[in-house]
């Protein structure tokens, strides 16, 4: 069974959770949880990806990619340990 990779999957399925909030605010909370727990490898695969402009990608998740390369990311929430 062939689908979208993991890392298109993962931030389609964060990005419709976050669809009732207006799009830069967002996308910045999005670009902020990948900056926090997704590894610099799976951040460059989602941008890479984007960078084919796959037209079957959330907006949203364009959104949060570009916010992750002008690094507009609150970097106060990454520092901050998650719970559990």
């Amino acid at each position: 069974m062939s689908g979208p990779p993991p890392e298109i999957r993962m931030a389609q399925e964060i990005a419709r959770q976050f669809g009732h909030v207006p799009t830069a605010e967002a996308a910045q909370t999005i670009a902020t949880h990948m900056e926090k727990f997704w590894s610099p490898a799976m951040r460059r695969r989602l941008a890479a990806y984007v960078a084919v402009r796959d037209p079957d990608i959330d907006e949203l998740v364009l959104h949060a990619v570009a916010c992750l390369v002008f690094d507009d990311v609150d970097h106060g929430a990454v520092t901050i340990p998650s719970g559990g």
